[in-house]
């Protein structure tokens, strides 16, 4: 920025910023606010002082702050498995991203188990075609996205790279048991219990699959979903 020092500047150093370069002087600004762990680490790590790093995490709508005796018990809710994301076409970077072609397919492999699931988001009727006629495709006002989690069961993120996502945090509040990659936000919401799965990148769509059964098969009983 022309005009300005760097030890004046402050940055938010999400997820896309990892993903650049020209990032040499970073260590030089004000201050660097990150939104999860990992990218903590990761500026620890570039031997970034640590008073310069301040984390920042997304914000929660209050439409998500219930109290868990609000909930609707895990077993009782409607959806088997939620995803929520928009769909961009002809956004390569994007698609690769968010891996749409997985989410596709294992949202068809999933249905076909007779497995009710919901995808939510802005796009996706656009490819109605390749998506089985047994899944919900629904876009509704962000009001009401809650109401859509606190009826699933499972909420399924298999990006390869997030800062967030915020709807794994919305997810998380709804009382969903979480099934995401160890990307952005699970690093500071999912634990080893049996709540949250951390799915490793390697694993396809089988072992998701796989999981994601044997967990429904035991109709969450003698587990704490929020009975």
């Amino acid at each position: 920025l022309a005009g300005f020092q760097l030890s004046d500047i402050s940055t938010y150093y999400t997820h896309t910023r990892i993903n650049q370069k020209g990032i040499t002087h970073i260590s030089k600004l004000k201050n660097i606010f990150c939104q999860n762990n990992y990218e903590y680490a990761l500026l620890k790590s570039c031997d970034i002082p640590q008073e310069k790093i301040i984390q920042f995490p997304v914000g929660l709508h209050s439409n998500f702050l219930i109290k868990n005796e609000n909930l609707k018990k895990i077993k009782d809710r409607e959806f088997d498995v939620l995803f929520c994301l928009r769909y961009i076409m002809n956004n390569n970077h994007y698609s690769s991203r968010k891996r749409y072609n997985f989410i596709i397919q294992l949202s068809n492999i999933l249905a076909k188990s007779n497995f009710k699931v919901c995808i939510m988001g802005d796009g996706w009727n656009q490819i109605r075609s390749h998506i089985s006629k047994e899944i919900f495709l629904v876009n509704p006002p962000y009001k009401d996205y809650g109401f859509i989690y606190r009826n699933s069961k499972i909420y399924c993120n298999p990006s390869l790279v997030e800062g967030g996502p915020i709807s794994l945090v919305e997810a998380f509040s709804s009382g969903c048991i979480i099934f995401t990659t160890p990307v952005g936000l699970s690093f500071n919401l999912c634990v080893d219990d049996d709540l949250s799965f951390l799915i490793p990148f390697e694993e396809g769509v089988p072992f998701w699959h796989q999981k994601i059964s044997q967990i429904i098969s035991n109709n969450f009983d003698n587990k704490n979903y929020l009975n």
